[in-house]
């Protein structure tokens, strides 16, 4: 028989089981108060705290301790295993071989239940055949100018601009689609097409595309782009004149060049004739072309401005390139345009109707009115004569902001009040005269 020896401490209760080692005729063993080796075949009286220890290979016993805290950490033997005899080396292997069985049986499941599912091989196959590789923002483009071209559904094109639009504002793939032929390609005939949801998105690609991009703005410079956008605003629907509108000026601001090609295309007199208009559908498409040609007016400014900075600073790099940004904005003329096409009157009528319309509604709309001010701000020394028609809706403005800055913590109200005034100071001088 072998002795099969758990690895937990095992305490004996008064009515617990002996345990022998080896030979029963050695003397029994007497136990203290302090841990003793059990020698080979001596027997072991009950109520006795035994262990094994596992360095030495032999087990210990002493008397149980009443305080010891440890006790909850030991087993209690039964009684009724007192007698019980240790199991021999057969009797182990078939409880194994059983455990064994009720593990195997546990893990087979009814052929039923498997119908459909694949095994593991051919699951690690299909994902063999998967491509995980990770495609750069070039190859994504590149990708879907060629879906584009192939295909022949608008929905499906569409469904590409819009794509295309998420990537193209980043400068370096702006650059790639133009590169690639996306001018050539994809924008000016999408724009040119008859289904409007592809003139539409045409457009917003082309602004995302130009957009803060100096390379790609010559690169659409050098073809008709612009005499193309300027016939849609004129002639298209509202939707697709919005965008178009913000081709044109993602390519025109900052590049004196292009303004030239903005002037000789028509563009101020097409602007003239929206902004005109008493049509609520065209509100936002004025008040954007009033933004766009504020910014046209007011880069010359900045540009002056710089230049006589840097000239103090003696910074010969940055004088030598404003000038020639100057030189060129001088050459487009875009304020002498505006003045020659009549944008005095146009300016001066579509600032009441601004007012008109916010004692309609009851309720201004600042930011218009904002850059409607704004813009007049920077013809009031041209336009002084056609201004003071407008000094008494001017002041009315100037009221009610002052009135309004009262409550406001941020200096808004407080800022366009101050801006009227500048304006009113200027009619005033006129009136003097």
């Amino acid at each position: 028989m072998e002795c099969i020896c758990s690895l937990f401490i095992l305490l004996v209760s008064a009515n617990a089981v002996q345990v022998k080692v080896g030979n029963p005729k050695e003397k029994d063993f007497v136990p203290t108060k302090e841990w003793q080796t059990v020698q080979p075949g001596q027997q072991i009286q009950k109520g006795l705290h035994v262990r094994m220890n596992l360095e030495k290979g032999t087990v210990e016993a002493k008397q149980i301790d009443e305080t010891n805290s440890d006790s909850s950490a030991v087993l209690v033997l039964d009684q009724a295993n007192e007698d019980k005899p240790a199991l021999d080396k057969e009797e182990l292997k078939q409880i194994l071989a059983a455990l064994k069985n009720d593990d195997r049986s546990e893990s087979e499941s009814d052929p039923k239940d498997l119908a459909g599912q694949r095994s593991y091989e051919e699951i690690k196959k299909e994902f063999d055949t998967l491509d995980f590789g990770v495609k750069t923002e070039a190859e994504i483009i590149t990708e879907l100018h060629k879906d584009y071209m192939q295909t022949k559904d608008d929905k499906r094109k569409v469904q590409i601009l819009v794509d295309l639009e998420y990537y193209v504002h980043q400068i370096d793939n702006g650059l790639n689609f133009l590169k690639m032929g996306g001018l050539r390609d994809i924008i000016i005939p999408g724009l040119n097409s008859s289904f409007e949801e592809i003139r539409l998105n045409c457009a917003y690609v082309f602004g995302g595309c130009v957009q803060n991009n100096i390379k790609a703005q010559i690169m659409a410079y050098e073809t008709n782009i612009i005499e193309i956008l300027v016939r849609l605003i004129a002639t298209d629907t509202v939707e697709v004149k919005n965008k178009c509108l913000y081709g044109l000026s993602a390519l025109c601001l900052q590049f004196p060049i292009a303004q030239k090609k903005l002037v000789e295309s028509g563009a101020l007199s097409e602007f003239a004739l929206i902004v005109s208009q008493r049509d609520p559908i065209l509100s936002k498409l004025q008040k954007k072309i009033i933004v766009f040609l504020y910014d046209l007016v007011l880069e010359p400014e900045l540009t002056k401005q710089n230049l006589q900075y840097y000239q103090n600073q003696n910074e010969t790099d940055n004088v030598e390139m404003y000038s020639e940004k100057l030189r060129q904005y001088n050459v487009s003329n875009i304020k002498g345009q505006l003045l020659a096409n009549n944008w005095c009157d146009i300016a001066n009528t579509y600032l009441k109707r601004v007012y008109e319309e916010s004692i309609t509604t009851g309720e201004f709309d600042h930011d218009l009115v904002e850059k409607t001010l704004y813009f007049i701000s920077l013809f009031r020394q041209n336009c002084r004569e056609h201004f003071t028609n407008s000094k008494i809706v001017i002041e009315q403005f100037r009221r009610s902001y002052d009135l309004l800055a009262n409550d406001d913590d941020s200096g808004y109200f407080k800022k366009l009040a101050s801006l009227c005034s500048v304006i009113m100071s200027k009619i005033r001088i006129r009136d003097e005269l």
